[in-house]
């Protein structure tokens, strides 16, 4: 008599393949291909139904050499698998894959059953492996986005830090400035060393003459200086300076852009002043402050703030002429001086 050893059963028989239809045969089949059942339910749910933004393994890629490992539901050993992105793909990909499904197939062949079962309601189809692969790809684009969202974050906030600080030093050097006297027209309009009064912007340093202790020249200013007398650095000071002495002083027109012309950059060309005429960048005196007639004058009093400019007289902000008037009687004293 022949005697086989059933694996499920855990006894020997010599029933043949009669065996396989025992009640207890059938109930232990049974138990098996539920544990296979549950077990492709389980990896479905912990992948498919989940956000996966939760299963992302910060330290796994698809090049990594890491394993994961957990037991086959069919046979109970120990499988062993490359780690992936994902907490839980690797089972998923597992239970799909051709290799099981062939297993499980060869399960039932020789336990008998394998009428009975439909392998894709056994193992995990091919659709939800695809509806994982999409959400996959879809969070993938999320990442993306978020990140060059928090990348353009980074740079705004570093943008606006530096914005902060530059006003933080602008209020610094206006605080260091305060100390200048705001000079006030006739007719209301302040000019201060700074170019600020009150927060407001006026007519800043080096427009107007001022003595020394209150000159301060911005940056413009010492730009378009540096082009007087060829080479020759000549300070808007030097200039006032000059010019309350009466001496001629050579006529520079406007070169605020001429910084990027060699750069092959398109600009507007620079206009050329007539002679005697200056503009705000290289010193020219403001209307008011000009030897010429003053039209309507506004008495101010002493130590008055007022407000930085009217909106009636926004037209009188243009540059003005020089002191022709001395221009012409210093001249004239030369040419007497010379006929004597």
């Amino acid at each position: 008599m022949h005697y086989v050893f059933c694996d499920l059963c855990r006894i020997n028989h010599d029933h043949g393949k009669r065996h396989r239809y025992t009640r207890k045969h059938r109930e232990a089949v049974d138990h098996i291909i539920e544990k296979v059942r549950k077990a492709a339910k389980q990896a479905i749910d912990n992948v498919v139904k989940v956000d996966i933004s939760t299963l992302v393994e910060d330290d796994a890629d698809e090049s990594t050499d890491e394993s994961v490992s957990f037991q086959c539901p069919l046979t109970g050993e120990l499988v062993s698998l490359k780690k992936r992105p994902y907490k839980g793909e690797a089972e998923l990909r597992y239970l799909s894959s051709q290799r099981f499904r062939e297993q499980v197939l060869t399960f039932l062949q020789r336990e008998g059953g394998g009428d009975e079962y439909d392998i894709d309601t056994i193992t995990v189809n091919q659709q939800a492996v695809e509806k994982f692969e999409k959400k996959c790809e879809k969070w993938k684009k999320q990442k993306k986005k978020m990140q060059a969202e928090q990348l353009e974050k980074e740079k705004e906030a570093a943008a606006s830090e530096e914005a902060e600080k530059y006003l933080r030093e602008l209020e610094r050097e206006q605080i260091e400035q305060a100390k200048a006297r705001t000079v006030w027209s006739s007719r209301g309009i302040p000019q201060h060393p700074s170019g600020m009064h009150n927060g407001q912007r006026v007519w800043g340093g080096g427009i107007v003459p001022l003595p020394p202790s209150a000159w301060i020249p911005w940056d413009i200013d010492k730009s378009e200086m540096e082009e007087v007398g060829e080479g020759k650095e000549e300070t808007g000071q030097d200039i006032h300076q000059e010019q309350d002495r009466g001496t001629e002083v050579e006529e520079v027109a406007m070169q605020t852009l001429h910084a990027y012309s060699d750069d092959g950059l398109t600009c507007l060309k620079s206009p050329i002043l007539k002679p005697g005429y200056r503009n705000v960048h290289a010193g020219g005196v403001p209307p008011w402050m000009d030897n010429g007639e003053q039209v309507g004058g506004v008495d101010v009093p002493e130590g008055h703030e007022g407000p930085a400019l009217p909106p009636s007289w926004k037209k009188e902000r243009i540059p003005g002429s020089f002191r022709q008037e001395e221009k012409e009687a210093h001249r004239t004293r030369k040419d007497d001086e010379v006929s004597k």
